[in-house]
């Protein structure tokens, strides 16, 4: 399977061994007085990422009670923490951004993937739209708040485009198809599965694409903050089992996609083909994006690039400051989870 090439700009190698046998030495102590939650609810959105792969093997792996709860954009997942019926969720890093500079008492925990062919900008084919420029006068169909939002309006910027010349209109992904089949949206900006519901649809660009010129997006999984410091081993068999389901779709893509043909309702060669649209990590590539510094190009500078954007074109009231995002990606529990796997082998 291809494997997506993060500039070392983005995804710096992690070489703190001194501080991780710290981490492990308080998760050990830890693990011994902690107890598992009775249950925990997670909202999940419709992406066949590596949580997805695991879905069946949670309650079984973890010994809790496990409660998926469907959500259908990452500002519903961020209402869901907020308001305390979601103990962890999966968001992607626009959300995210605007989460922790509004508030929200929640860690980033894990990294799923970074986006790539699964969020794609695509138009009808008969809409003359090849490129962010040809978006000029035409109505696009993006969910506000998302990360294909802070993608779509990213990329208008990055090609001189005023967004006020383009009919940006706020849909969820639910109401695209519908809208794109009735003719009312030329182009939308959105993620699997609603990308293959969409008709004669043509891509104009994806998120690897984007990514490689410098706009970067990703699927990230958040805790919130009081049930991750109460239970941090739970924590880390949760993230896991979603590096060994990662593990299983690199040796057996079928074996792995059976959670996701029986969520998303498809067969497994689409399964098999939206899960390979993402852009997987590896173990040491999630870590380093994890990671800490200044000065490095870790996803605390992400999303703190991502508020900044958001701020300037008023989306979200103040970005938070560098040093709020360092404090909430908290890596500790997936280089704890890594070292239980190392021991495992």
């Amino acid at each position: 399977m291809k494997q997506f090439k993060i500039k070392q700009k983005i995804l710096p190698l992690l070489t703190a061994a001194v501080a991780l046998a710290a981490v492990f030495a308080v998760a050990g102590c830890r693990e011994e007085a902690e107890k598992s939650p009775e249950r925990v609810v997670i909202a999940m959105q419709s992406m066949p990422n590596d949580l997805m792969a695991a879905k069946s093997r949670c309650e079984k792996e973890l010994g809790t009670k496990v409660i998926f709860m469907p959500v259908e954009t990452g500002v519903s997942a961020n209402n869901a923490l907020e308001t305390g019926h979601a103990d962890i969720a999966t968001v992607g890093t626009a959300p995210i951004a605007a989460g922790i500079s509004n508030g929200i008492n929640y860690e980033v925990i894990w990294i799923h993937n970074i986006e790539g062919e699964n969020e794609s900008l695509v138009a009808k084919k008969t809409s003359g739209i090849d490129s962010f420029r040809d978006l000029v006068g035409k109505k696009v169909a993006v969910p506000f708040g998302s990360t294909t939002h802070y993608s779509l309006l990213s990329g208008l910027k990055m090609f001189d485009v005023n967004p006020k010349d383009v009919k940006i209109v706020d849909m969820k992904p639910g109401q695209i198809p519908g809208a794109w089949n009735r003719g009312e949206i030329d182009a939308a900006f959105v993620w699997q599965p609603t990308l293959g519901m969409l008709r004669d649809a043509k891509t104009v660009i994806t998120g690897r694409r984007l990514a490689e010129l410098g706009i970067v997006t990703a699927d990230v999984c958040v805790a919130n903050r009081e049930f991750a410091e109460k239970y941090p081993h739970f924590l880390q068999k949760f993230i896991k089992l979603q590096m060994d389901a990662h593990d299983t779709f690199e040796k057996d893509p079928k074996g792995a996609a059976k959670d996701v043909v029986n969520t998303l309702n498809i067969s497994p060669d689409e399964a098999i083909n939206a899960m390979s649209e993402l852009v997987w990590l590896t173990d040491a590539e999630s870590l380093a994006y994890l990671g800490k510094g200044h000065d490095k190009k870790n996803l605390a500078h992400t999303l703190k690039e991502t508020a900044d954007f958001l701020a300037e074109t008023g989306s979200i009231k103040k970005a938070a400051d560098y040093d709020t995002f360092d404090k909430a990606v908290n890596g500790s529990y997936a280089e704890a989870a890594y070292e239980m796997r190392k021991q495992n082998r």
